[in-house]
């Protein structure tokens, strides 16, 4: 996964095609998510995971579901 960052940074890079502080952005929220994903999963259990991942799933198809009809 990291090479094919990689990859594309030197693709792209050169040809000022990078939103460098969007990047930024989103890799330290990326990192802050999964150190926070990784305590809660720990301090919190199996049972914790499951209800949120239920959870965000029928809330990702409920939404994808409002799109089509409503669009």
């Amino acid at each position: 996964m990291i090479l094919d960052h990689i990859w594309v940074m030197l693709l792209f890079a050169p040809t000022g095609h990078v939103m460098w502080a969007l990047g930024l952005g989103m890799a330290v929220c990326n990192i802050a998510g999964a150190q926070l994903g990784a305590r809660m999963a720990i301090r919190h259990g199996s049972g914790f995971v499951r209800v949120v991942f239920l959870a965000m799933t029928t809330l990702l198809i409920a939404k994808i579901c409002w799109d089509t009809l409503a669009g």
